[in-house]
């Protein structure tokens, strides 16, 4: 699966596999951050892993990079009120913020 994983980057650029990727790549990638998160992964592999830039909690990586996004629209702008029309990325990730903050 490794190897499948370094022609998905060379095809892709990233190793940001989708957990539902058809040939079970996805579903491999998820099982190998759940063994990191259990403690029951060599560190071989880990290293390995990291050596193609293997991210371990993805979510967390996307919120920052829609956050500094954020940052920029706001040092353009002078604040963070994102238009939700036309509707952009970003602009969704603010509402969802808003809407998470308020459960």
């Amino acid at each position: 699966m490794f190897s499948e994983l370094l022609c998905y980057k060379a095809e892709h650029g990233n190793v940001n596999v989708p957990a539902n990727w058809p040939s079970g790549l996805g579903a491999w990638v998820s099982t190998q951050r759940g063994r990191k998160k259990k403690g029951i992964i060599f560190s071989d592999q880990v290293q390995r892993l990291e050596a193609i830039g293997f991210d371990w909690e993805p979510l967390n990586s996307s919120w920052n990079e829609m956050f500094n996004e954020l940052l920029e629209y706001k040092s353009t702008n002078g604040n963070v009120n994102v238009p939700q029309r036309p509707r952009t990325t970003l602009g969704v990730w603010v509402r969802h913020q808003r809407f998470h903050e308020n459960w």
